[in-house]
């Protein structure tokens, strides 16, 4: 399914190829990973987890990610894990993040080759180490003058303020500043600690969690809910329970069903339990309701494939008959117009609007 287009995107591509040491072009594979769970709400996307794409001849298809600062995006402030894997043996992890103001970018111009304090092993003689490579603090920062609050500060590079957020660009964090941690750690108990010595502690807000409030809305339950927009189901939908529709009014429709390539509901029910049929191609065409207590009719024409049953009768084995029962309750007044057909004692009787009776098939 493709990623909805409200959503931004980054189309990330190789840019030069993937060499090895001696310039052999990399095979193997490239994984990019992003949260386990992100959502985007206003266009219901639900994304995470990881792509994988082979290098081939040292490069690899390019790939459109959602952008990690997309409008809406939740968890904000992520970044992409991106692992290379080659055939030959090794491989690198490095972190990146897509922001959708550059709808495009190449891998080589974005990949921080050395984050951190690289990743190589220098050799070299005991006898050349110096005081600077190891970090030593300088001759006059002695332990005596760690006990000396504004000395430590200054020798240990931290300005003039109590505390300095890990990550944080240079310069000083003033007291009482609530700064947050700006590196991609896991945060710990505690956003950060103030110059005064306060705590203050997480909330779900401050990692972009998914509360149970915010799920509640934006997602059925399994114990149920309501949907108020129109619900597609691309398979079968099984009903254990049965299934109860309330239209507003009588006259609305209830129920619908098409085959595919229709034009026109083939089945309908209405809200008074009216139930229409048509050929799909054109207007329904007949109906059946009820029009009086006890009373059921249709508008059009009623055929019978192999018998009618009136009452309890028996058929008797016929196909193509009508089997009526004697009458439980003999007419007696004149019907207004035509007649009536009954049968009594065995006999087939007709009472026409005279009163007349007339015995169609004497007993």
């Amino acid at each position: 399914m493709p990623i909805p287009a409200g959503v931004e995107t980054v189309t990330l591509s190789p840019g030069q190829p993937l060499v090895l040491p001696d310039g052999t072009l990399a095979r193997g594979r490239l994984t990019i990973t992003a949260p386990d769970l992100v959502t985007v709400a206003e266009d219901d996307l639900i994304t995470g987890g990881a792509v994988q794409m082979p290098i081939t001849d040292g490069v690899f298809a390019d790939v459109a990610l959602v952008a990690t600062d997309a409008t809406g995006i939740s968890p904000t402030g992520w970044t992409y894990t991106v692992t290379a894997e080659f055939t030959a043996g090794g491989g690198w992890t490095r972190y990146i993040a897509l922001p959708k103001n550059a709808p495009a970018v190449k891998l080589s111009d974005i990949l921080i080759t050395d984050p951190v304090e690289g990743q190589h092993a220098a050799l070299v003689a005991l006898s050349d180490i110096t005081a600077g490579d190891i970090g030593a603090l300088a001759a006059a920062a002695n332990l005596a003058d760690l006990t000396n609050a504004s000395t430590a500060r200054t020798n240990l590079g931290l300005g003039t303020a109590a505390t300095r957020a890990v990550g944080a660009a240079a310069g000083t964090v003033a007291a009482g500043d609530d700064s947050r941690l700006s590196d991609a750690r896991t945060p710990t108990a505690h956003k950060s600690t103030h110059a005064t010595g306060g705590t203050d502690a997480l909330t779900p807000a401050d990692i972009g969690a998914l509360t149970q409030a915010l799920a509640d809305g934006r997602y059925l339950l399994l114990t149920g809910g309501s949907v108020s927009g129109a619900l597609t189901i691309a398979g079968l939908l099984s009903l254990n329970g049965g299934a109860t529709a309330t239209v507003a009014n009588a006259a609305a429709v209830a129920h619908a069903v098409l085959a595919s390539g229709d034009t026109f509901d083939r089945f309908r029910v209405y809200g008074d339990g009216k139930l229409e049929l048509g050929p799909g191609n054109a207007a329904r065409d007949t109906n059946l309701y009820r029009s009086a207590a006890d009373v059921l009719k249709t508008d059009d024409t009623f055929h019978i494939t192999v018998n009618l049953r009136i009452n309890t009768t028996s058929m008797g084995g016929g196909v193509g008959v009508i089997g009526m029962a004697n009458a439980t309750t003999v007419p007696t007044t004149n019907p207004v117009g035509g007649g009536v057909l009954y049968p009594e004692g065995g006999a087939l009787k007709w009472r026409g609007s005279s009163g007349t009776v007339t015995v169609i098939a004497p007993a």
